[in-house]
């Protein structure tokens, strides 16, 4: 399966989701606690036919923003790659990566690694940070609506049996 890689002009930020889109973050530290990668999805919840958007933004143990990170992303869903960069960059701290459409609502796992700071048209050895360091994250897909749907019936059904069988007297 191929996927669309979104990039940004140098120095410009990465594109914006659609803001009506519900969104889900999700936060991983590398090992020694130095960098942070905070992931966002579009939609929330991995939905069939639809493509998903990540949001990625890359921090130091401070908060601010890592430029010239490298990095590799690898995004699976039910044992198939349906994304793989492994030759991630962003200037600014934040990027965007965009999956094709999903072939189902299963759940998504994402790897992120960090290959370490530095140009990447430069000695890979010169880079510094965390190199090799993999975070991984599971979105799962929201059950609300559906639950909230579940609910609302069976409230409705209690009160129409309650109705007509007449368990509950009149006071």
């Amino acid at each position: 399966m191929t996927a669309q890689v979104i990039v940004s002009a140098s120095g410009a930020p990465p594109p914006t989701p659609n803001p009506s889109m519900n969104m889900t973050m999700l936060q991983a530290m590398s090992s020694d606690q130095s960098e942070m990668v905070m992931i966002d999805t579009s939609p929330a919840a991995p939905t069939s036919g639809q493509p998903l958007t990540i949001s990625l933004n890359f921090t130091d143990s401070s908060g601010n923003n890592i430029k010239h990170q490298n990095y590799a992303i690898t995004v699976t869903q039910d044992g198939k790659s349906i994304l793989d960069n492994p030759t991630g960059h962003t200037h600014t701290g934040l990027d965007t990566q965009t999956t094709s459409a999903l072939t189902s609502s299963d759940p998504v796992d994402i790897t992120v690694t960090f290959n370490g700071v530095g140009l990447p048209n430069t000695d890979p050895s010169t880079w510094t940070g965390p190199k090799g360091d993999m975070v991984s994250f599971h979105v799962v897909p929201e059950f609300g609506s559906i639950a909230s749907i579940v609910l609302a019936i069976a409230v409705v059904s209690i009160v129409v049996l309650t109705t007509k069988t007449r368990v509950i007297p009149k006071l």
